[in-house]
């Protein structure tokens, strides 16, 4: 009888690594909870997690800007514009007042080159809606010093100088480089 049982634990030991699929009958994250986990991966570098993370907490609640952004500024990350445009369009059809997704989105069309005179009026809408954000401010210079509006350009890097934090020194030295870098 020992030979049998023996015998037959080969067998049963290959049916079980032959379903080398795991499957999650139910996921036990909420989509804050997966947006989050995206954040911390987008943190370490890992976007391809970060994007698999944040896709998961859109298909649990498709209207949840805060993770269309942040999967937006993943595919940024990884240089994939028409994904990060795509993703920052979507928040804005339903919310057009989202100064996250229209910065993002004019820096997506500053990173492609393409409408410029677009990307101007999404930096512009985002500083009067949030004027006291220091990075809205840098956008709108970026996006005037590329049309060659230097006066504008200056004007809007010097307000973000005016705005940042005494201990964000590394957005400091980012905008005193765009400024210096305006003719």
């Amino acid at each position: 009888m020992r030979r049998l049982i023996l015998g037959t634990f080969p067998l049963f030991l290959s049916g079980l690594l032959s379903c080398s699929h795991i499957v999650i009958l139910h996921d036990p994250l909420t989509a804050e909870e997966h947006n989050d986990l995206g954040v911390t991966y987008e943190q370490k570098g890992e976007m391809n997690a970060a994007i698999r993370e944040y896709n998961a907490a859109l298909r649990k609640r498709k209207d949840f800007p805060t993770a269309r952004v942040n999967l937006g500024n993943a595919y940024f990350s990884k240089k994939d514009y028409p994904r990060a445009e795509q993703q920052y369009s979507t928040v804005l059809q339903t919310d057009s007042a989202n100064t996250d997704a229209g910065n993002n989105l004019a820096m997506v069309y500053l990173e492609t080159g393409k409408h410029l005179d677009q990307a101007l009026r999404l930096a512009e809408r985002c500083v009067r809606l949030a004027s006291q954000n220091a990075r809205y401010h840098d956008t709108l210079g970026l996006v005037c010093a590329k049309l060659k509006l230097p006066e504008k350009a200056r004007d809007s890097f010097q307000r973000a100088l005016g705005l940042i934090p005494q201990d964000d020194s590394d957005l400091r030295r980012e905008v005193e480089s765009h400024l210096r870098s305006v003719p």
